[in-house]
């Protein structure tokens, strides 16, 4: 199933599995609320379910995705429109709040030099993927 935008999954028909309680689900709540969205324990279940045909579309973040991709060997990786993003993958302890700012400030030049781009492409060749076969995980330059 592919679809452009998020309101083509907005349809009452449309059963879409997802890990409940994650931001992905709160993200589908409220922009697709008409679909049949199935919530699962996490992600292996909810790729379960689109493995065996009991729901359309699944919603990941990209690395579950990518190697569910590459071992199913079917489906399509989208990201309609309007695409959003949100941050992850960083924690750092509380009370330095220099030490933060710092980590704030490489990880803005690395997404505004596209650095991070560049270490997922490397990463998605190591794993046997083409980068030129999934979505970029830098929002600006999704098409």
């Amino acid at each position: 199933m592919k679809a452009a935008n998020w309101e083509e999954l907005n349809k009452p028909e449309v059963r879409i599995a997802v890990p409940q309680a994650t931001s992905m689900d709160k993200f589908l709540t409220e922009n697709v609320s008409k679909a049949a969205i199935q919530r699962f324990l996490g992600n292996a279940e909810a790729i379960a379910a689109f493995q065996s045909g009991r729901v359309e579309a699944v919603c990941l973040f990209h690395p579950p995705l990518l190697a569910a991709r590459q071992r199913l060997r079917f489906g399509t990786i989208s990201v309609p429109k309007p695409v959003t993003s949100n941050p992850s993958s960083v924690a750092v302890r509380k009370g330095d709040a220099e030490f933060v700012a710092w980590v704030d400030g490489q990880i803005g030049e690395f997404y505004k030099t596209r650095k991070i781009q560049a270490w997922y492409e490397a990463f998605l060749k190591d794993f046997g993927l083409d980068p030129k076969a999934v979505p970029p995980i830098i929002k600006e330059m999704i098409g």
